[in-house]
């Protein structure tokens, strides 16, 4: 159960008492931040579904940051 300093009892007084600007601290295991990128993931539309295409048009036959591509050819 993850609880907030906001949950205690905001009536009380003291140095214990929350603040509201006091951060919430949680800890995720592995599963859970996966599960989390999982549900998260954008899906990319248009152009994007096409860039891996158009490498070849863009340099064809050049090298370019270390990415080789071929030429588009008919």
């Amino acid at each position: 159960m993850i609880r907030s300093p906001m949950d205690a009892d905001t009536h009380s007084s003291g140095p214990s008492s929350p603040k509201s600007n006091e951060a919430l601290d949680v800890t995720l295991s592995d599963g859970q931040i996966a599960e989390l990128d999982g549900l998260t993931a954008p899906a990319l539309d248009y152009p994007h579904n096409m860039i891996g295409t158009m490498v070849g048009f863009q340099q064809g036959d050049t090298t370019i940051n270390g990415l080789t591509a071929q030429a588009f050819v008919r």
